[in-house]
């Protein structure tokens, strides 16, 4: 079994909540449930799902799973009450508010990996590919409209993006793992050293810090409510 978690805040019902995705990789079948601070109370995920129609041991259920699962095995960030990641078949997204998933194939650009991130307040995805040896491009799309991915259809709003910041890189083999407000980029090189590049001076510098463990940074917000 696998499992996935996201966590964030719902500006709509003033909730902070934890949903969690499980696979069970020996049926394919995938159970969702979603914890509310507010109720302090696991529960699951609605509505039916026809990817239980064919199970006899769960035709009388009706939770919604999604049709698919987080790559990295956990949501990468939550902007404005929207929980995102990358999953298998394109954006996975999951709506603090409504309680619904959205798998839509929306991405901005072909690319040789996805980095989510919330940039001003947006959606944000980093795309990149190898021009040459030694030689990256990234690049910092923005989504315009996060409604096309509320509700569980996006209530049919096209997405577009907004290509708000590109970088060239000439290190081996870096790998991103976000983007702070500022436009500063930052980077893992090959020998796991940590790099801050700089969009507008096209500078960069090491970091003492380590990420080996991680494949994302966190945005620390001042904490309104105690979380103990």
């Amino acid at each position: 079994m696998s499992a996935a978690f996201g966590f964030g805040f719902d500006p709509i019902g003033n909730d902070y909540k934890v949903v969690r995705i499980a696979h069970f990789c020996s049926n394919k079948v995938r159970d969702s449930e979603v914890y509310s601070a507010n109720t302090n109370e696991w529960r699951n995920v609605r509505p039916f799902h026809p990817e239980y129609v064919n199970i006899p041991e769960y035709r009388d259920y009706d939770f919604q799973v999604p049709e698919d699962f987080p790559e990295y095995n956990q949501f990468d960030v939550c902007v404005n009450g929207i929980l995102c990641c990358l999953g298998f078949y394109g954006i996975l997204a999951f709506d603090l508010n409504n309680e619904v998933f959205t798998t839509r194939n929306l991405l901005p650009a072909r690319s040789s990996d996805y980095c989510f991130t919330d940039f001003s307040d947006f959606i944000a995805v980093i795309t990149y590919n190898k021009e040459k040896e030694r030689n990256y491009i990234f690049n910092l799309w923005t989504l315009n409209d996060e409604a096309c991915l509320r509700g569980g259809g996006g209530g049919g709003v096209e997405a577009s993006w907004t290509l708000k910041l590109s970088i060239d890189v000439q290190y081996p083999d870096p790998r991103v793992w976000g983007c702070f407000n500022c436009g500063d980029f930052v980077l893992c090189t090959e020998d796991d050293d940590c790099l801050l590049y700089n969009s507008h001076k096209k500078e960069a510098r090491i970091v003492p810090v380590s990420i080996i463990i991680s494949r994302r940074i966190f945005k620390y917000n001042e904490s309104l409510v105690s979380i103990t």
